[in-house]
């Protein structure tokens, strides 16, 4: 049975369990009068400090940690010949099916407990066997990922799952902002290669999207040509003339906007888009036939698909250059 007291005014019910001969742990939950099966698993920030303490002193993983950062930062050196950087990965990581690349840059933290995102970014890097770098330069991240499978579905979960590591860190900071960049699958052999893409795709999705939001370089590339002065200033009075019925409805021409530019995103996923969205699938259906409707389409034909997307993504861009 766990021991429940009171710390700082807080009722948490805290359980020891040993560890080894040569370290332990302690978990304390808050009590929030729910069954033992509801747990608030969250209530980890009341011992993170200790845990993450426990893990620093453990000469082991501190080894562990600090090799795999040196063997990312050996792989991302560009004097290194593709030779050697074969020989490193064949000696010192299992095969894999590709590796993707993630670029995190920190623009604002004043309010976020840094240990927890640390202990949290280890932890994903242990369970998904990635390597993890702090940047020397500080408040970024890089994040080598092993694609799980041939499947992309399992890798999109994967860094889905990285990505909520830092949406929970919202729940506690809510001035928090951070921008993240995804490349790959490709060689880890093209490690310097991938960070490169990782970077822009994050740079770029910040500039178009805002912050909070992961950013693939495949999805940018197409809208970094685009983006080009000479192709917005052109394609322009195109693209909002496409728009102009939703932009005319004002807030909720917005609203609909938005459900577009998700279920586009998403592949056409109304399970998806209504998930994200916090939605009804059948809301998201109707907000989908309003749209049409406004918009005057007979259907979402793919060059329609196609020219929608690109306006709703650069749509930032397109009413900067109006005003």
């Amino acid at each position: 049975m766990p021991l429940r007291m009171t710390v700082g005014g807080t009722k948490v019910a805290v359980a020891r369990s040993g560890m080894g001969a040569n370290g332990g742990g302690m978990v304390a939950v808050v009590e929030r009068e729910q069954s033992a099966s509801e747990p608030d698993l969250e209530c980890l920030r009341l011992s993170v400090h200790l845990l993450q303490t426990l893990v620093d002193a453990n000469a082991g993983m501190r080894a562990s940690l600090a090799s795999n950062a040196k063997l990312l930062g050996d792989l991302l050196d560009p004097m290194l010949s593709r030779e050697a950087r074969n020989v490193l990965i064949a000696k010192a990581l299992p095969p894999a099916h590709g590796w993707h690349a993630v670029v995190v840059r920190i623009f604002d933290a004043d309010t976020l407990d840094g240990a927890l995102l640390t202990l949290r970014l280890r932890q994903f890097s242990r369970r998904h066997k990635a390597l993890l770098r702090e940047e020397e330069s500080g408040g970024e991240y890089v994040i080598a990922v092993p694609a799980p499978g041939l499947d992309p579905r399992s890798s999109e979960a994967v860094l889905r799952e990285l990505h909520q590591v830092f949406e929970r860190q919202l729940e506690h900071a809510p001035g928090f902002l951070y921008g993240l960049g995804q490349s790959g699958p490709a060689a880890l052999s093209d490690a310097a290669t991938l960070r490169h893409e990782a970077n822009q795709a994050m740079t770029f999705g910040v500039r178009l999207n805002g912050f909070n939001r992961i950013s693939r370089h495949e999805d940018m590339l197409l809208l970094r040509l685009l983006a080009h002065p000479a192709v917005i200033e052109e394609s322009r009075p195109g693209f909002l003339r496409l728009l102009e019925p939703l932009l005319a409805m004002g807030e909720q021409g917005t609203t609909l906007m938005e459900t577009l530019k998700v279920w586009l995103r998403e592949d056409e996923s109304m399970p998806r888009t209504a998930e994200l969205l916090g939605l009804h699938v059948n809301t998201v259906r109707q907000r989908l036939e309003r749209c049409r409707a406004v918009l005057n389409l007979t259907d979402f034909r793919t060059d329609t698909r196609l020219r929608l997307y690109a306006a709703l993504q650069l749509l930032p861009l397109l009413t900067n250059a109006e005003s």
